[in-house]
């Protein structure tokens, strides 16, 4: 079993360049939630990481997805509903 570090996320993200901050999502009990936030000091950064079709972290594969606010997730979604895509600029 590897545990999931702020350390070992870093070896993995940093590939795609300066990470800023990490941030691993845990329960009050101290167990991972299985989520959490690289974020970079470059937008470019995310890009590259997106760009990269699979990932696998520690033997598993992972999602990774640009973080949006609650606002911006709710208007995405529902224009995924209405068969619509979201444009922002």
């Amino acid at each position: 079993v590897v545990t999931t570090t702020k350390e070992s996320l870093a070896d993995y993200f940093g590939k795609f360049g300066k990470i800023k901050e990490i941030e691993i999502c845990g329960s009050p009990n101290g167990r991972s939630k299985l989520f959490g936030y690289v974020t970079y000091e470059e937008e470019s950064s995310i890009d590259q990481a997106l760009l990269q079709e699979s990932h696998v972290f520690a033997d598993k594969p992972i999602r990774i997805a640009r973080a949006m606010d609650q606002e911006t997730r709710k208007k995405y979604q529902e224009a995924l509903v209405n068969n619509r895509v979201f444009l922002t600029s």
